[in-house]
């Protein structure tokens, strides 16, 4: 599992300071709004007035896993 984490920026030296997760990362292959979709591209859906296309390793904050991949 990939996850978002929040970093402090106090700590830029030669360490950082690494905080909770914030957000699961849901790539787009794995993603309930990506459609039409191989393992390489496919259709993303994320509402009803914006389509786009999209590569399977892309995500974004709008990615939600869906229950069973296909």
């Amino acid at each position: 599992m990939e996850v978002i984490i929040k970093c402090s920026d106090d700590c830029r030296g030669s360490k950082n300071v690494y905080g909770e997760p914030i957000k699961e990362i849901v790539r787009c292959r794995d993603c309930e709004k990506w459609t039409n979709g191989d393992d390489v591209a496919g259709i993303c859906q994320w509402n009803e007035y914006i389509t786009l296309q999209t590569w399977a390793d892309s995500f974004c904050s709008f990615g939600d896993r869906r229950e069973s991949r296909r």
